[in-house]
């Protein structure tokens, strides 16, 4: 019951906020859908990690501006809502950030490096020395 009231105080909080923050425009959309995280999660494909840091608004922890525009149209389609309103909270939210320069805070960011047999070239290099090391073999 003391939860129950502590998810409506914090849904009170958040409906106090006019312009709301895409994370609480997200998970009150969630919520009013009775879906849980990993409803959603199982819906979009994501794991649980990128949708609370979507929920939470720490869009530093996810992908570069573009996945994080995906997902936020990804989500608002599963929800029915319209992502237009909840992109342009996206953008002034990240207008605000320090140091973002009205950018989003994301834009730029050095993702991590595939292990060399996930990288494309690394296949087609390897294919090439095996088919000359079986070439030679044939000749020789």
């Amino acid at each position: 019951m003391q939860d129950n009231n502590k998810d409506q105080s914090s849904d009170r909080e958040e409906a106090k906020q006019s312009w709301q923050t895409p994370g609480i425009a997200l998970r009150q959309g969630r919520r009013a859908q009775n879906l849980t995280e990993d409803e959603v999660c199982r819906e979009l494909g994501l794991r649980i990690g990128v949708l609370k840091a979507l929920e939470s608004d720490d869009f530093e922890r996810l992908p570069t501006d573009v996945y994080v525009r995906g997902y936020i149209r990804s989500y608002c389609h599963l929800l029915g809502m319209e992502e237009q309103p909840v992109l342009e909270s996206y953008e002034a939210y990240c207008q605000q950030l320090p140091g973002s320069h009205g950018k989003p805070a994301t834009e730029g960011q050095v993702t991590k490096q595939q292990p060399w047999w996930q990288q494309p070239k690394s296949w087609l290099i390897a294919g090439v020395v095996f088919l000359v090391a079986v070439v030679l073999a044939v000749l020789l």
